[in-house]
């Protein structure tokens, strides 16, 4: 028969019981599920992280340079910059903050990184650390704390800003049929040099990223953004030439499509001979861009030439064959900067991008009279 004190025991248990089935670990307590800095915001700053409710599940890294076996929590980012990237613990009980770096995607045990072996980084008690970033080098940032305490990551000096962020900068589409971009990191876009357009429509205190073309001929051009339309600018502006510096130098094309507010699709019939300027803004933090520009390019650019070509994405060798003879090769970078201009005169054959960086070109294929252009992703 159980006694009154029994029955207290059992329920008391099964209460505490319950209560540890109810309490959640912090949403990064695995590494797997480590906060992704490049979404921001900059510096990422977080209350009251939930320490005491972390686990050690997976986090164990490998003994050379920096073991970790009590419980933590994690962050991460990617740095597209060289720069100076710190961390600290406000309220520091027993506090841990080490730096490590490992593969971008599919981390799912700390055994998995290296510690980054830096005098600021050390291994062991400490409220604050931090580390000099490499470009292209993906990072895990480890925190240990016996309190819940608010924390601040500045990633600041870790992100480049997009390479067209100033219209100086615009990337030249001229050419192309197709142009499309992928994770755009807006985060880092600013409102430098931006406003000031004419014509009714000022984007100066949104940051954004420019582009620029010059119509072949009349036609329609299509931009859109994959964020939503409520969270996407895209604004067309025309220019006196291809030199612009700022917006001052700028003037909104009033038409129905293209209209001065938010909206993920915009178009404009464009006017041959005429140049403009394309404004992309997005809230998000990354976002793909994309526009049709088949409209507006002359007869001979608009010929289609039968091009094909493999492996896509290439690492080393891209090999292509067509039906008409190849004259001529030449790759740009996104910047509309030529990287590679070779002359082939055959129908045939291979180029070597072996040593251009990872990332996306554009290959400008010339036979005869006419063009073509294709989009080629370098691993």
């Amino acid at each position: 028969m159980k006694t009154l004190s029994t029955l207290l025991l059992v329920l008391t248990m099964s209460f505490t019981i319950g209560l540890a089935n109810l309490t959640a670990q912090p949403p990064n307590d695995l590494i797997e599920n480590a906060i992704d800095l490049g979404f921001g915001p900059i510096p990422f700053t977080e209350s009251n992280v939930d320490f005491p409710n972390a686990t050690n599940t997976s986090d164990h890294t490998p003994a050379l340079g920096c073991a970790l076996s009590q419980p933590g929590v994690w962050y991460t980012f990617t740095a597209t910059k060289t720069g100076v990237v710190g961390a600290g613990i406000f309220l520091p009980d027993s506090p841990v903050i080490v730096f490590f770096e490992g593969p971008s995607e599919g981390v799912t045990s700390g055994m998995q990184l290296e510690y980054v072996d830096q005098p600021t980084n050390t291994c062991g008690v400490g409220s604050t650390s931090s580390i000099e970033t490499t470009i292209g080098t993906t990072y895990y940032v480890y925190l240990k704390n016996n309190v819940a305490s608010d924390i601040i990551i500045n990633t600041a000096n870790a992100f480049q800003a997009p390479e067209n962020d100033l219209i100086e900068n615009a990337i030249d589409l001229n050419g192309l049929e197709d142009y499309f971009e992928e994770d755009i990191h807006f985060l880092l876009a600013t409102i430098t040099d931006d406003g000031g357009q004419q014509g009714g429509c000022n984007t100066q205190n949104t940051p954004g990223i420019w582009y620029k073309f010059t119509a072949g001929t009349d036609g329609q051009v299509i931009g859109g953004l994959s964020s939503g339309p409520g969270n996407s600018a895209i604004i067309f502006f025309t220019a006196i030439d291809e030199n612009a510096q700022t917006g001052a130098d700028l003037t909104w094309v009033n038409q129905p499509t293209n209209i001065c507010n938010t909206s993920n699709l915009s178009s404009i019939d464009a006017t041959e001979g005429s140049v403009y300027y394309v404004f992309v803004g997005s809230a998000d933090a990354y976002a793909d861009f994309s526009i049709n520009l088949a409209g507006i390019l002359s007869t001979t650019e608009n010929t289609q030439i039968e091009f094909d070509y493999y492996p896509n994405p290439v690492v080393n060798q891209l090999n292509f064959n067509s039906k008409s003879t190849i004259d001529n090769i030449k790759i740009y970078n996104l910047m509309g900067q030529q990287v590679l201009n070779q002359d082939i005169n055959n129908n045939s054959g291979s180029i070597d991008m072996n040593y251009l960086s990872k990332g996306m070109y554009l290959a400008e294929i010339t036979s005869g009279v006419h063009k073509t252009t294709a989009k080629i992703l370098k691993k």
